[in-house]
């Protein structure tokens, strides 16, 4: 569905956000990755400069370099890359955490770094922190060419995830659509027959 989504105005650069922790992001980012993976030179960005957990994931050691280190030292992006056999999938994890994740997220350095690596790679993925709790998910939406929107089907509430698309509304964020996650399918199944 991004793919057909992209026929008339490209999908190169893809955000993942949610509303809140916990609904499976970063998960969704991983596995959106390994998919264009397969087909394509596809980059994972960690931008959740305040929780990240790519590297965790993909067990990469704690201390990689990555985003921060590329955008303090653009001459250093190569070294901030780390290719993932399994995933198919280079990665480049959030790196040392700054004092100020806006700040570092909203700087030319990152712009120009995006744009390099845009020539570099046919698809990049980025995964965000929650655009409820902190703006950065919202000032991404801004420099990519979509937006995926992960929501938990059972914790998350309707007014909060439609204050959180409203934010990227007003931004003028192209939300391309939600994943549903998490949904419990035999409570559902009890419920509605």
């Amino acid at each position: 569905n991004i793919t057909l989504a992209g026929l008339e105005h490209p999908v190169k650069t893809i955000l993942v956000t949610s509303t809140v922790p916990g609904e499976g992001k970063t998960t969704t980012s991983a596995n959106l990755a390994e998919a264009y993976g397969q087909v394509e030179k596809t980059l994972l960005i960690d931008a959740d400069m305040r929780k990240p957990s790519l590297a965790r994931k993909v067990a990469l050691p704690f201390n990689s370099k990555g985003l921060s280190n590329a955008v303090a030292y653009p001459d250093q992006l190569d070294e901030c890359i780390h290719h993932i056999p399994e995933l198919g999938v280079d990665i480049m994890p959030s790196g040392p955490l700054p004092p100020n994740p806006l700040e570092l997220l909203g700087s030319p350095n990152f712009e120009s770094i995006l744009h390099v690596l845009s020539d570099r790679y046919d698809r990049i993925i980025i995964d965000s922190a929650p655009t409820k709790l902190v703006s950065d998910g919202v000032l991404l939406s801004t420099l990519v060419d979509a937006v995926i929107y992960v929501v938990n089907a059972d914790s998350t509430r309707d007014g909060v995830i439609k204050g959180s698309l409203q934010r990227l509304s007003a931004c003028n964020a192209r939300v391309l659509g939600i994943v549903l996650n998490q949904l419990d399918f035999e409570k559902e199944i009890k419920y509605g027959g």
